[in-house]
């Protein structure tokens, strides 16, 4: 077994990236950065989203053996493509599960249960007996919900304000639109396959008008944040900067999303 397959099968790239943005910025804001404490945090979490992201293709590997007839699905699933044994998968998953609760446990018992939550959010979305991921609107709800599970250990030991709660309904709306982007891609696949989605009750037309409220609002809600955090003069600097997202219009920019 290849390094760079074990490494698709836990999307390090694309989790590691997100995990260490939001656990740098939630601890920039609350002006109590411990380097240590911010080590702890970041493992503790990448542990713990590599866990849920390898169960994930474990379980739709054991569930959906019609996948395998979905060229997108066999180049992204290494259980499913045969390039990660299942039984690696399974005993790497249980591996990853307890070093993320072992390293969130020298945190305190606040991060334990912030780790604790996203494993079971994250086993319960992919879980063949659950399986929130087809079941609208919990697919993208509990998606949703894991975005604001990692930073939110540092904000108790900070001690919850307003600034925290609202940089938490930040990150849950931006949790929320790559997964709603993604069922968009997978839209017209979805319904040949007659996979449940919430984009699929939606359409994709609606879908489409609900991401650019959400993005509106998450934009809203950044510029609360530096507000509350720098006042008038970091709020100016925003709002002259945020033409820039414009980018994330382009379709390019919103595949790296995912």
């Amino acid at each position: 077994m290849e390094v760079g397959n074990f490494l698709t099968f836990i999307r390090f790239k694309n989790t590691t990236i997100v995990v260490l943005y939001v656990a740098l910025f939630s601890s920039l804001i609350t002006r109590l950065i411990n380097s240590n404490e911010l080590v702890l945090v970041v493992l503790s979490n990448i542990l713990a989203i590599w866990a849920i992201y390898g169960f994930n293709d474990l379980e739709d590997a054991k569930l959906e053996p019609g996948l395998k007839k979905r060229e997108k699905f066999i180049h992204k699933n290494m259980v499913l493509n045969g390039k990660i044994p299942e039984n690696f998968a399974a005993v790497s998953i249980v591996i990853l599960a307890a070093l993320s609760l072992i390293v969130a446990s020298a945190i305190g018992f606040l991060n334990v249960y912030a780790i604790l939550s996203i494993l079971i959010i994250g086993f319960l979305y992919s879980s063949r007996y659950v399986r929130l991921k087809s079941k609208p609107p919990l697919d993208v709800l509990s998606h949703a919900i894991i975005g604001p599970l990692i930073p939110f250990g540092i904000f108790l030991n900070a001690g919850l304000n307003a600034l925290f709660l609202v940089t938490l309904a930040s990150f849950f709306l931006g949790s929320l639109v790559p997964e709603i982007l993604n069922q968009r891609y997978d839209y017209s696949l979805d319904r040949k396959n007659n996979i449940r989605t919430t984009v699929q009750l939606l359409g994709k037309t609606l879908s489409l008008k609900l991401i650019m409220l959400l993005a509106f609002a998450i934009i809203a809600l950044n510029g609360i944040v530096f507000f509350l955090y720098g006042g008038s003069n970091l709020l100016l600097i925003y709002l002259l900067m945020s033409p820039l997202l414009i980018m994330f219009l382009h379709r390019r920019v919103r595949q790296l999303l995912e």
